[in-house]
């Protein structure tokens, strides 16, 4: 009886240990979750991806709840079997020894009074032992439930309160961004559209639509990226600060950044050619991320050095840049600079604009030089700088164009 009682009381032992096992590990598992969302950086979430984690985070602490849920009641169940074999041979053996030791009347009495009392034995065990093994069983299991519970609760604080940064690339939650934006049904396609001018004549090209229109006029020359192949919505990138030559410093790029929430007029270069792609908003991006980040690789990096004032002209047409300063405004050795994106919103398409645009064009020949009616140009065709900005090293000039 003794040796019995004491293999039943190293199995509810091992059965405890068990169950502390899976609550520490469980609480390691949440750590874990904890110390990974800390440590991811530089990016802010949407709430749809913050939902569909948190309930990624949540099923995984239920699916450990239910397991040891489950297992604690096949150990229940066991013990419950345990109980009942050993009930059954105690009673078995208590009444075969005292049906053997009396032969008498009085023998087969204490016999039989030993065989009905067999419930009774096996009741006081149940209740003494395997009922309270149960019990205390059972506690456990809602102590770790509602532990369970409380580090949910904690977790969606937690969430709440650091607005939990989520591996998400900057890129894709602009174009969720822009995604969300409804497109202008007047603008025909993009493939319908015929060029206005090529890289010759970026300059006149410009200018003309600057007198043509009273909304301002953009073109971000190489630095225009399409969201979709509809080429309907863009994202356009500009530096964060411009050297001023005349000043001899950095100073802040605001030829974008003054336009947000504004109507413009954008132009762009596919290939060789420039097209009028229609009335855009531009909205900024800087509440989705930390704006600053170094240039996209899609990005065109001689484009954005010219845009910020560091490729200069040398002599007979030649220009190079300053790799000083560009090492200087580059954060680290991939030469990239700081950018800032925008949101380009086609909104709409001024016809007008787009016709006389085609029209300069057409009378130029696609060469940039208007003709006389007798077929001869008025001046003859001269080389173009390829950037509109003109820069030099003493004097800074105007924004046109970049």
């Amino acid at each position: 009886m003794n040796q019995d009682m004491r293999t039943r009381g190293e199995r509810q032992e091992r059965l405890q240990q068990e169950i502390d096992s899976y609550k520490s590990r469980l609480k390691r598992q949440m750590a874990s979750e904890r110390l990974a969302k800390h440590a991811a950086t530089n990016m802010l979430p949407t709430s749809e991806m913050e939902a569909t984690e948190l309930n990624k985070k949540l099923n995984r602490s239920r699916v450990v709840l239910a397991t040891l849920d489950r297992e604690a009641n096949e150990k229940a169940a066991m013990l419950l079997e345990l109980d009942d074999v050993y009930s059954c041979s105690s009673a078995r053996r208590v009444a075969k020894n005292a049906g053997g030791s009396t032969t008498d009347q009085s023998g087969a009495g204490t016999g039989a009074r030993v065989v009905r009392g067999i419930p009774k034995i096996r009741h006081v065990f149940h209740t003494r032992f395997c009922s309270t093994a149960t019990h205390k069983m059972a506690q456990n299991l809602e102590g770790l439930k509602s532990e369970v519970q409380e580090l949910e609760r904690n977790l969606l604080t937690m969430e709440k309160e650091n607005a939990g940064p989520l591996q998400v690339p900057e890129r894709e939650m602009y174009l969720r961004y822009m995604a969300k934006l409804p497109v202008s049904t007047s603008r025909r396609p993009f493939g319908e559209l015929a060029p206005i001018g090529s890289q010759e004549t970026i300059k006149s090209v410009i200018e003309l639509a600057e007198r043509s229109t009273a909304r301002p006029v953009i073109f971000l020359r190489k630095r225009t990226i399409w969201c979709t192949q509809d080429r309907m919505h863009a994202l356009g990138f500009a530096p964060t600060e411009i050297f001023h030559h005349a000043k001899q410093r950095w100073v802040p790029y605001d030829y974008v950044s003054v336009h947000c929430g504004r109507d413009v007029q954008l132009i762009v270069e596919e290939e060789t050619e420039l097209f009028y792609a229609g009335l855009y908003r531009v909205h900024s991006m800087r509440e989705l991320a930390n704006q600053g980040t170094p240039c996209p690789t899609d990005v065109d990096l001689t484009a954005m050095f010219a845009a910020m004032g560091l490729k200069v002209r040398l002599f007979a047409g030649s220009r190079a840049l300053l790799h000083d300063r560009i090492r200087e405004i580059c954060p680290d050795q991939s030469l990239r600079p700081p950018a800032e994106c925008f949101g380009l919103q086609c909104v709409g398409f001024d016809e007008e604009l787009y016709q006389e645009l085609r029209t300069k064009w057409g009378m130029s020949g696609g060469n940039g030089v208007e003709k006389q009616r007798g077929g001869a140009s008025k001046r003859p065709g001269e080389h173009v700088p390829q950037d509109v900005r003109e820069w030099k090293r003493t004097r800074w000039s105007t924004d046109k164009g970049n």
